[in-house]
C-alpha cells in the first residue's frame, strides 16, 4: 500500500499518482486531489485490535478497474459486513425513485488504502459507507473527499451507533489530511460527549438519526446534498416526456398512499412536489387529474410532517393544499381503488389537519357510503382500510366509542380470518386505546391480543412501540416504558 507521508509534493508526484487519487482522495493531501473523480466509492474508517488500531479503506460499488496492490488490497469481508452489504442493498433498492429502479444491484468491492495489511475485514459499522458507494453509483455522482462516515444502517433505515468512534477519528486525523466532515449515527443520551470529543480533534461532526436526514446534509457532486441530486435527477428525468411524467407521479401516488415515503422522507417529498407543483415547464403539461395526484402527495406528506405537532399545540406551519370541490369532484370520478385507498388519508387529515378540507361532510358522506357491511363474511382489503379510518375518526372526532369499538374490533377480525396479521395490529391498538373509555372489554381485548401475539407475521416486537402505556405495562411487566 501506498505510504501517503512520504509523498514529495512534486508536479511529477502528483501526476503519477492522479489515476489513483480520482479513485480513492480521503488519504491524498489537498493538492494531489483531482476535481473530476469517479463516483461510485465511498471511503470507510476502521479501527482492528484490542488496541483499536486505526485503518482506511474504500468500498466501491459496480464495475471497475482493479488498483495495483502495490497502492491497495483488496479484502474479504466476513459475515457482519456481508450482512451490511445485504442490508443496505436491500433498504437502498426497496426505497429507490423510480427513475433509479431500473438499475440492478451494483458489486461491491472493499479495497484497503492504510494500516497493516490484512485480507478480511468485519464490522457492520461500515454500513452506511457501502451504501453511500451504491448511491453515487447510480446517481453517477463523486462523494466529496472533506468527508468521512461511520454509522450502521437498520432495515428501517436508521443510523446507529459505532464503537470506538474517537479512535476512529484520531485514525482520520492521522491517516486524511483533507477530511473535515464526519457523519455518525444516532448516540442517544451519548451524543452530547461524543460530539464533543470528536469536535476537540478539529472535526465538524454530524450526527444523524435516519438516512434521510443525513441525505439532506451529505454533499455530493457539484450539490449541496444527496437531496438536492435526487431532485435535480428527478426534474431531469420527467421532462423527458410526458409518459414518464405520468409515470413518475403515479408511482410517488401510490407508494404515498401506503404510507411509504420512498427514498425521500416526508419533509424532502413534500419539499420536491412543491417545487414540481410550481415548475413553469412541468405543472402544466399535467391533467387535473394528475394534478389533483400531486396536491394529494403534498397534502399527505404535509401530514405526516405536521398533523401530530398541531394535535400536541406545537408550533406547525399552514397547511400548503387545501382539498376542495374540485379535488372531490376528481375522487368521485377516480378509480375504485384510489378512492378508497385516498379516503383513509382524507378522514385523517379532518382529525389532524382540518384547515387542508374544505368539503368536510362530503368526503364523510362519500366514506360512509362506501363502509362494507358488517355481516358478510369476507371484506376486501381496501375496505377494512375505510373502515379502520372510520373507526378512528369516531373516536378521535366524535368521541363515539361504542360504535368505533365494534368497526375496530370487525376489522381484527377480518384480517386474522384472511390471513393478513400484520394489517391485524392496526385495530388492535386501536381496541387497546379505547379500552380506556370502554373498560368493560379489556378482557375480551386482552383475549384477542393473546390469541394474534401467536400469529404468524403478527410481528409483535415491531409494533410494541405504538401500544398503549397501561398495555404495555400489562402485557410486557419485564419491560420499562
Amino acid at each position: 500500500m501506498l505510504n501517503y507521508s512520504t509523498l514529495s509534493n512534486n508536479h511529477g508526484s502528483i501526476i503519477r499518482h492522479k489515476s489513483f487519487a480520482t479513485n480513492f482522495p480521503w488519504c491524498f493531501p489537498d493538492g494531489f486531489i483531482p476535481v473530476e473523480r469517479r463516483a461510485g466509492i465511498a471511503p470507510i474508517i476502521g479501527v482492528r485490535g484490542e488496541n483499536n488500531i486505526p485503518f482506511v479503506c474504500a468500498a466501491v460499488s459496480g464495475k471497475h478497474n482493479v488498483p495495483s496492490v502495490k497502492f491497495a488490497s483488496t479484502l474479504i469481508p466476513k459475515q457482519h459486513l456481508q450482512q451490511a452489504f445485504l442490508l443496505t442493498n436491500t433498504w437502498l433498492f426497496d426505497h429507490l425513485p423510480l427513475w433509479l429502479n431500473d438499475f440492478s444491484v451494483p458489486e461491491q468491492t472493499l479495497y484497503q488504502l492504510t494500516g497493516q495489511p490484512c485480507t478480511h475485514v468485519d464490522g457492520s459499522s461500515a454500513g452506511l459507507s457501502v451504501l453511500l458507494a451504491s448511491l453515487s453509483h447510480l446517481l453517477d455522482l463523486p462523494l466529496s473527499s472533506k468527508w468521512m462516515y461511520s454509522a450502521t444502517v437498520s432495515e428501517q433505515g436508521k443510523l446507529g451507533r459505532v464503537n470506538s468512534a474517537l479512535e476512529k477519528a484520531r485514525g482520520i486525523q492521522q491517516f486524511c489530511p483533507t477530511v473535515e466532515h464526519f457523519v455518525l449515527g444516532n448516540y442517544g443520551n451519548d451524543t452530547p460527549t461524543v460530539r464533543t470529543q470528536i469536535e476537540s480533534l478539529g472535526f465538524t461532526v454530524h450526527i444523524f438519526p435516519t438516512l434521510q436526514e443525513a441525505f439532506q446534509a451529505i454533499p455530493i457532486g457539484p450539490y449541496s446534498s444527496i437531496q438536492s441530486a435526487l431532485e435535480h435527477a428527478m426534474e431531469e428525468w420527467v421532462l423527458k416526456d410526458d409518459e414518464t411524467l405520468r409515470r413518475f407521479v403515479d408511482n410517488a401516488f401510490l407508494s404515498c398512499l401506503q404510507g411509504y415515503s420512498q427514498i425521500y422522507g416526508w419533509g424532502s417529498l413534500e419539499t420536491m412536489f412543491l417545487r414540481l407543483k410550481n415548475h413553469r415547464r412541468i405543472w402544466p403539461r399535467l391533467s387535473v387529474a394528475y394534478q389533483c395526484k400531486v396536491d394529494s402527495i403534498i397534502m399527505i406528506a404535509d401530514r405526516y410532517m405536521n398533523g401530530r405537532n398541531r394535535l400536541k399545540g406545537k408550533p406547525h406551519p399552514p397547511p400548503p393544499i387545501h382539498f376542495d370541490s374540485g379535488h372531490l369532484q376528481w375522487l368521485q370520478n377516480s378509480s375504485a381503488s384510489d378512492r378508497l385507498m385516498l379516503l383513509p388519508h382524507l378522514m385523517q387529515q379532518i382529525h389532524e389537519r382540518p384547515a387542508s378540507i374544505h368539503c368536510k361532510e362530503a368526503i364523510i358522506e362519500l366514506t360512509t357510503s362506501l363502509l362494507p357491511n358488517p355481516t358478510v363474511e369476507w371484506i376486501p382489503p381496501l375496505h377494512l382500510k375505510l373502515a379502520g379510518s372510520w373507526g378512528r375518526y369516531l373516536t378521535a372526532s366524535l368521541e363515539e366509542y361504542e360504535n368505533a369499538y365494534q368497526w375496530q374490533k370487525l376489522c381484527f377480525v377480518q384480517w386474522c380470518n384472511n390471513g393478513f396479521y400484520d394489517q391485524a395490529s392496526y385495530p388492535m391498538c386501536a381496541l387497546m386505546e379505547l379500552s380506556v373509555h370502554l373498560p368493560q372489554y379489556e378482557d375480551t381485548i386482552h383475549s384477542m391480543w393473546l390469541d394474534f401475539a401467536n400469529k404468524p407475521n403478527a410481528r409483535v416486537s415491531q409494533i410494541r412501540r405504538f401500544i398503549p402505556p397501561y398495555w404495555q405495562r400489562k402485557l410486557f411487566p419485564e419491560m420499562k416504558t
